[in-house]
């Protein structure tokens, strides 16, 4: 169609009539990719051997990073971002705009940073002497000097793959996709989460931590087995 569009000369009309009737091309390599990810994915073990030796190389403030990755599932700029706001917020002695004891989640939709479209970011519930640990830190942190201490160990940058822990994790321990896919900024396009599914943010909240507290005992025991079993 696009060949014979072009051929006739009526090319540019054709791409408005496709964007004006919300037709999309269809990629059936996604569903390819989709599935050799899930199934030949990253390795947990190996993921929890990283992870042991990255926060052996980082310093107080940044072994912080890491954990806050891993124990709330958001993207890296994201946690980044999120970090620097707890500081500072503490910093002016106003983290509780920020951090809301009553529904004791950080609620990143107050503000315009953690809003970019197609990469949102509203709510995290993470322990909350998480949130102390960080507010109290000496320093920022630098995303560039963490990458450099990696590959100077000979460690790759996996800080993605603990978003990718999360979800997968979180999901086995029993917490629904929706509400997962919530955490992580994704609101989900169908008919139940768009007009049926409704929560409560303190009982998610409650509900999210006490998941939360399994998290860092999986990597653990991952590492434990491995080194059992080698």
């Amino acid at each position: 169609m696009v060949a014979l569009s072009k051929y006739l000369g009526t090319y540019e009309s054709y791409k408005s009539a496709i964007k004006n009737h919300g037709i999309k091309w269809a990629n059936n390599n996604d569903s390819l990719t989709a599935f050799v990810r899930i199934l030949n994915g990253n390795n947990l073990k190996d993921l929890a051997q990283w992870y042991e030796k990255a926060l052996a190389i980082f310093n107080v403030n940044e072994k912080l990073y890491p954990r806050f990755l891993a124990l709330s599932g958001v993207r890296k700029t994201e946690a980044k971002m999120s970090f620097d706001k707890i500081r500072a917020m503490a910093g002016e002695g106003k983290l509780n705009e920020y951090y809301n004891s009553e529904t004791k989640m950080l609620e990143h939709f107050r503000y315009k940073q953690f809003l970019r479209g197609t990469k949102n970011l509203y709510v995290s519930a993470v322990p909350y002497e998480l949130i102390e640990q960080i507010a109290n830190a000496d320093n920022s942190i630098s995303l560039a000097s963490m990458r450099k201490k990696l590959n100077r160990h000979g460690l790759t940058l996996r800080f993605k793959e603990l978003r990718q822990f999360y979800a997968t994790n979180m999901r086995r321990l029993g917490l629904m996709q929706e509400l997962i896919s919530l955490l992580q900024g994704r609101v989900e396009r169908t008919v139940f989460t768009q007009f049926y599914l409704k929560e409560n943010p303190k009982e998610l909240a409650d509900k999210t931590i006490s998941l939360v507290g399994n998290l860092e005992n999986i990597l653990l025991n991952a590492k434990m087995e491995t080194t059992i079993t080698t």
